[in-house]
C-alpha cells in the first residue's frame, strides 16, 4: 500500500511574545517590590515560603510609581501586540500582584482564573532562582501521544531581567525552586480583554 499528497497543518496553537523594556529601572522596581514586601499583608496564591503582595486593581491602586509606569507600558504593549495580530481586541481591565521568591520559595501550578492574557515581568532573576514551566493543558497531557516530545508537552521559559512576556490566559504555569542565595523577583498581570 502506498500514498501520495500527505498534507500536515499545526492546530490550536499558543504563543509567548516578549520585548525588552527600555524605560523602567530594574532597581527603581526592586526597592519598590521590597517596600511593599515590608509594608503590605501577603497574598499568597500560588507561591509557596514567598511573598506575593495583594493584588492591585482599579480602585486598589499602588502608590509606588515606578510600578505604575510599568503596569502603563505593560497594557500599552499588550494593545500594541493584539493590534499586530489582528485580534480585534483591546485590554479592558487589568489585575496585578508582585511576587518575591526567596530562597526555597517556589509557585504551584496554577492558573489566573478567566484572564485573557498573563503578563510577566522579572524585575531580578538571579542564575538557578527558579524556571517559569508552561504546561499545555489540553487533553494531550493524558495521552502518550506527546511524551516523548518535550516542547510539545510544556516549556521551560528561558527569561530574562527587563523582558515582558505574555501568554494566553488559560495557560497552566509553576515556578521550579528558588536554589539561588538571592531572592527572585517578579510582576505578573491579569488582562482582560474586550472588542475595540
Amino acid at each position: 500500500m502506498s500514498w501520495t499528497d500527505v498534507k500536515q497543518d499545526t492546530i490550536f496553537t499558543d504563543f509567548i511574545i516578549s520585548a525588552e523594556l527600555e524605560d523602567v529601572s530594574l532597581e527603581t522596581l526592586q526597592t519598590e517590590i521590597r517596600t511593599l514586601s515590608e509594608t503590605l499583608t501577603p497574598n499568597n496564591r500560588s507561591g509557596v515560603h514567598g511573598y506575593q503582595t495583594p493584588t492591585f486593581t482599579p480602585g486598589n491602586d499602588c502608590t509606588e510609581p515606578e510600578l505604575n509606569k510599568l503596569l502603563v507600558t505593560t497594557i500599552n504593549f499588550a494593545d500594541k501586540a493584539l493590534d499586530d495580530r489582528d485580534f480585534g481586541l483591546k485590554v479592558s481591565g487589568f489585575q496585578w500582584w508582585a511576587n518575591l521568591n526567596t530562597p526555597q520559595a517556589y509557585n504551584n501550578p496554577h492558573v489566573h482564573g478567566r484572564a485573557d492574557l498573563i503578563a510577566l515581568f522579572y524585575p531580578k532573576l538571579p542564575k538557578n532562582s527558579g524556571s517559569m514551566n508552561i504546561l499545555r493543558n489540553d487533553g494531550s497531557v493524558y495521552t502518550m501521544l506527546y511524551i516523548n516530545k518535550g516542547k510539545d508537552y510544556g516549556m521551560k521559559l528561558d527569561a530574562t531581567p527587563g523582558r515582558l512576556y505574555l501568554i494566553p490566559g488559560h495557560l497552566w504555569h509553576f515556578v521550579d525552586v528558588n536554589e539561588s542565595d538571592e531572592e527572585r523577583m517578579s510582576v505578573a498581570y491579569n488582562l482582560f480583554l474586550d472588542y475595540k
